[in-house]
């Protein structure tokens, strides 16, 4: 096998490393503009150790999220990262839940060292807690779902988008093979879009500092008249 194949050539989850887990093929645009990006992000970890400061989504997704997020925005988070640092400097108010302890701790080091008031982080292992981290919080502008309990946080927080507002359910070409958790998840927001005409699509893309493209989903709920 030559070094094009070894490159090229998939894993048990994939065709190959251009396809996601559901057998989708990033498209060339994406392969030259986000490939080569995912690439300098991943060695800039590999031998800086620096991660990327941003959300580890599709680079598309996160345009459409720069483009989307005001200074009055509200953010609901599953599953904190860099992208709890990227909302708290957008948005003015960003609910953050995470249950991995040695994570939440150096995620809210970084919080505090750069005194993001905007951002509400919590931690709970409770299932229960975790997924209904939005309740009575009212309506949130942005949902990211990137954590744990995929299906329930998705079945809580989706009537908490607001007019306007973006969910997005990130790799949703997960558990493919079991039925898992991420399916489940990606049928309540598919359902719900259906049932309420809301517009989604999906996004094959590469992230930063992933060699590999994972698929994410984007529910977008109908725009208030004056952002149209």
């Amino acid at each position: 096998m030559n070094i094009v194949q070894k490159l090229y050539q998939g894993d048990d989850a994939r065709r190959t490393r251009l396809h996601d887990e559901k057998g989708n093929v990033v498209s060339p645009g994406r392969l030259i503009k986000n490939g080569s990006r995912a690439c300098l992000t991943w060695a800039g970890g590999l031998v800086f150790d620096r991660k990327p400061e941003l959300p580890w989504i599709s680079y598309d997704a996160i345009e459409v999220l720069r483009r989307h997020l005001r200074k009055d925005s509200r953010v609901l988070e599953f599953g904190s990262g860099m992208s709890t640092v990227w909302y708290g400097q957008r948005a003015s108010y960003v609910r953050s839940v995470e249950n991995f302890r040695p994570w939440f701790e150096k995620v809210g080091a970084q919080i505090r060292l750069l005194k993001l008031e905007s951002v509400d982080y919590v931690f709970t292992e409770s299932a229960e807690e975790y997924s209904g981290a939005g309740i009575d919080l009212g309506n949130f502008d942005l949902i990211m779902i990137d954590g744990d309990f995929r299906s329930q946080c998705a079945l809580r927080s989706i009537p908490l988008l607001a007019p306007g507002g973006i969910l997005y359910l990130d790799n949703s070409d997960k558990d493919t093979k079991n039925d898992g958790d991420i399916r489940k998840a990606e049928r309540i927001c598919i359902d719900y879009a259906r049932a309420n005409h809301l517009h989604f699509e999906y996004y094959t893309d590469f992230a930063p500092a992933q060699l590999t493209p994972n698929q994410g989903l984007l529910v977008r709920n109908s725009m208030p008249a004056e952002r149209r």
